[in-house]
């Protein structure tokens, strides 16, 4: 139980202005003009997401010299932080996440601090393209370390829409992601779905990077290798053991897993590690939606952040 001092206020963050929310040792800063991203997630003034440090304080400049500029090396700008993508992927404009929805300037609709909690809800644009709206929905209840983000996305288009919200964070590494193995699998492997097209090495047992544990499999996220893993769940707990110099961190997320349900990646958690820059990324899925236009969907995930 946290008694300390809370705050919500407005705050420059790595040059953005930014939304702080703070509960004794743990700080999220939200920034909205970035997608509405959580961008930093930090224990005891210890950062555990990765912020990109070429793209700090930069705003979205979708001329096409402007976006080229943002996007360096990689087909799309990656700012760091947690957002809120559209999946499948197959299905992005072009390969690339939807622009107005990842890179737009989200509207702050509602903050609160009271004595039960404190919040942040911010609005996307309607993406020109899909025509989804996405809101986010940033919860963090008074004495505790846990936050909760409630995601939803409307179909304002005209035409039936098939996708699902997908909240992706990119984290700091070294760190050794923990995923509970669920109850259909039949063997120490069973339920992990190696995925050889998103990197470099197909077999991530035998390279190491896949260790089977006790009732879970541990990803081992600690080389600068390309390489992404998905995961059948049951409850949808995932967890990060992060090692900085400055000390040991645990990260955590928890998310409804319905019965039966249809995932539009073929699983609901995910897994990715980097090569080019020193992050992992934490993964998950609502279920596939069929939204007809004005229908909407929603979903939420529960997340904590500690020192070991």
């Amino acid at each position: 139980m946290i008694n300390s001092h809370r705050q919500l206020i407005q705050t420059p963050f790595h040059g953005w202005q930014a939304w702080l929310l703070e509960q004794g040792p743990l700080k999220l800063h939200v920034v909205p003009q970035i997608g509405g991203r959580l961008m930093g997630i930090s224990v005891k003034d210890v950062q555990l997401a990765y912020i990109n440090p070429a793209l700090t304080g930069q705003l979205p400049d979708f001329s096409p010299a402007g976006w080229a500029a943002l996007c360096v090396d990689w087909d799309f700008p990656l700012w760091g932080g947690g957002k809120t993508w559209i999946a499948p992927e197959t299905q992005w404009p072009q390969g690339k996440p939807h622009r107005e929805l990842d890179s737009g300037n989200w509207q702050v609709t509602k903050t609160w601090l009271d004595d039960a909690s404190m919040g942040i809800e911010m609005q996307s644009p309607i993406d020109s393209i899909s025509g989804l709206q996405l809101t986010r929905r940033i919860t963090l209840p008074a004495g505790g370390s846990t936050w909760r983000i409630d995601h939803a996305m409307v179909n304002m288009g005209e035409q039936t829409l098939h996708c699902g919200l997908w909240d992706v964070l990119m984290m700091l590494r070294p760190a050794t992601v923990s995923v509970p193995r669920s109850a259909s699998a039949n063997h120490e492997r069973g339920g992990v779905h190696l995925m050889p097209d998103k990197g470099p090495v197909a077999d991530l047992w035998r390279h190491g990077v896949l260790l089977p544990a006790d009732h879970r499999t541990e990803v081992v996220c600690d080389e600068a290798l390309q390489f992404k893993v998905g995961f059948d769940s049951d409850n949808g707990e995932i967890w990060a053991d992060i090692s900085l110099p400055q000390g040991n961190f645990c990260y955590q997320r928890n998310s409804v897993i319905p019965a039966h349900a249809s995932w539009a990646h073929g699983h609901p958690l995910e897994v990715f590690n980097a090569a080019h820059a020193p992050y992992l990324e934490i993964e998950t899925h609502a279920p596939l939606a069929h939204l007809n236009p004005g229908e909407r969907a929603d979903y939420t995930i529960e997340e904590a952040a500690w020192a070991i």
